[in-house]
């Protein structure tokens, strides 16, 4: 047997010089970005996108889905050169491969025959990490003068690692825990009074046109906080999410949003609260649109807050469509998730999953897995 062996070059380094490459570049264009735009958090919303979209699908070798203009929410151009884009891969890169060509030289020496090469986790699937793995044992024969095969992640679908490195561990439950540098948390809409923080806050409620309700908009529920530890594998607990429909209403959409900064914050308090702006403030980070329509005679109908008695039920009733939501984050990977019907005993009993990613690649120290 070969000892084994490890490198730091996953590609979540490769996330880290781009969220870092693109702070200076959005510095080098503060300039022209809008007043008060927090850098660190415009850098991590980019760098998400890019981890989630543009990363997996970047062939260095035949310049395929090379994305090198990117654009801020407000319309300012970060541009890319092919030659920066390849120097974001090649440290990772060649750190696999230097791995690779130990390992195989190792086994060599001990006599030992490599008739397969089995590649797992996300990091596998990059065709750029493909491209420098075959260029590595392309020209190789083992000692029976054979050529190496290589199995990829897709080949093998019981491999349950969503995120990682070549020949990463497949159980990941006894990996380190990490020390998150974001905080996560949802938009919500609360009734009036329903939490203390909207006395301390001295809001003026708002009477919701639906429900009737006095009600405060666009606070902030805080799920994760920044400096949190948090282990490979975690699921919070679930937090109810309501919204309000007319009666007649046929088009019933609803939409979760995730909040994200790089700092603590207490919840309750709206998003343009001094508690939730500032010079780390809180910002939108992605959201999910739920359709619901198709189950709204499934839907509990309630009174609203100024029904009489006398009202028709036309009137006098709005449906509620009510979510659990809850964030999971597997490996580098946060997931936040809409559950309906709300409170459903088992998985199975879930009948509605909508889901958003974000990779948490630029919420981690540099390295962690």
């Amino acid at each position: 047997m070969v000892p084994p062996d490890g490198a730091l070059c996953g590609s979540s380094l490769i996330t880290d010089r781009y969220a870092a490459g693109l702070r200076m570049k959005l510095e080098a264009e503060r300039p022209n970005l809008s007043s008060g735009t927090n850098i660190e958090a415009t850098a991590t919303a980019l760098a998400n996108d890019w981890d989630l979209i543009d990363k997996p699908r970047i062939d260095i070798y035949k310049r395929k889905y090379m994305r090198r203009k990117i654009y801020t929410s407000g319309g300012v151009k970060i541009q890319w050169s092919r030659e920066e884009i390849l120097a974001l891969f090649e440290p990772s890169l060649k750190g696999v491969a230097d791995l690779l060509e130990n390992q195989l030289e190792l086994a060599s020496v001990k006599g030992l025959t490599v008739s397969k090469l089995i590649v797992v986790g996300g990091f596998g699937e990059s065709p750029s990490l493909r491209g420098r793995i075959e260029e590595v044992i392309g020209g190789k024969r083992n000692l029976i003068g054979t050529t190496i095969d290589t199995i990829w992640p897709h080949e093998f679908p019981t491999s349950a690692v969503a995120r990682g490195a070549v020949l990463r561990a497949l159980n990941k439950s006894d990996g380190p825990s990490r020390i998150s540098r974001s905080s996560f948390g949802f938009l919500r809409h609360e009734q009036y009074l329903e939490y203390t923080e909207h006395i301390e806050a001295g809001v003026k409620p708002a009477r919701d046109p639906v429900d009737h309700y006095d009600s405060v908009y666009d606070t902030i529920w805080w799920v994760i906080q920044a400096g949190t530890e948090l282990p490979t594998r975690f699921e919070t607990e679930a937090i109810k999410s309501c919204h309000y429909f007319p009666r007649d209403e046929d088009r019933l959409i609803c939409v979760e949003r995730l909040y994200s900064s790089p700092r603590k914050h207490r919840s309750h308090f709206q998003n343009h609260h001094p508690e939730n702006e500032g010079k780390h403030s809180a910002f939108l980070l992605s959201y999910i649109e739920v359709n619901v329509s198709e189950f709204k005679k499934e839907f509990p109908e309630v009174d609203k807050a100024t029904a009489g008695p006398r009202m028709r039920v036309s009137n006098r009733k709005i449906r509620v469509v009510q979510f659990d939501l809850v964030i999971i984050v597997e490996g580098r990977q946060l997931k936040y998730e809409a559950r309906w019907p709300s409170g459903a005993p088992s998985p199975e009993a879930v009948r509605i999953r909508k889901q958003g990613y974000v990779s948490l690649a630029p919420s981690f120290v540099p390295g962690t897995e």
